[in-house]
């Protein structure tokens, strides 16, 4: 009798199991499929990117080859250096003078869009110059330009950024906006 009642007990048990585990199969949706799909094919395209990167690694160190035996590629360089910070320089004073030139009107949401859209300019130069910053940087780890040119580089650029954060204090100020 204790036999039977045990043995009612596992099939009770594993029918149980069984039926659960039914449920739980049953519960799954497409679009879960979906996410996994789109996730292979993430994973898909991240592989290929790997591969391309192995390719350009490999065309670096031909580049460095090449940066070798050339020195006038860094003369290039310098000079497309100079002239992107000229026009960094030149872009910020234009924005230094309109944000110096901006004043309340006196209706907060004139003058908060104005300082959305002002500041947005001032973001998007920002943004270039950290683009051209790390660019040298690529360029000063595969040998192309000198250490002491990249540090010359990174200076500059910390002042232009320094002269774009007080562009946009005073823009702050001007417009009467804690930010």
């Amino acid at each position: 009798m204790r036999s039977a009642l045990r043995r009612s007990r596992v099939q009770l048990i594993s029918a149980m199991l069984l039926i659960g585990a039914l449920a739980l199969v049953g519960c799954s949706n497409p679009s879960d499929q979906q996410r996994i799909e789109e996730l292979e094919e993430q994973v898909a395209e991240l592989q290929a990117t790997q591969g391309n990167t192995s390719t350009e690694n490999q065309q670096s160190s031909q580049n460095k080859q090449d940066a070798a035996q050339d020195s006038s590629t860094t003369d290039t360089s310098q000079q497309a250096s100079s002239d992107d910070l000229a026009d960094f320089e030149a872009r910020i004073s234009e924005l230094e003078t309109t944000c110096q030139n901006t004043t309340a009107s006196g209706d907060y949401e004139a003058d908060y869009q104005t300082y959305l859209d002002i500041q947005s300019q001032l973001d998007a130069l920002d943004r270039e110059i950290d683009a051209f910053e790390n660019a040298r940087e690529r360029e000063a780890r595969d040998g192309t330009i000198t250490r002491e040119e990249f540090r010359e580089i990174d200076r500059e650029t910390d002042r232009l950024e320094d002269r774009l954060d007080h562009a946009e204090e005073t823009l702050e100020y001007n417009l009467r906006i804690d930010d």
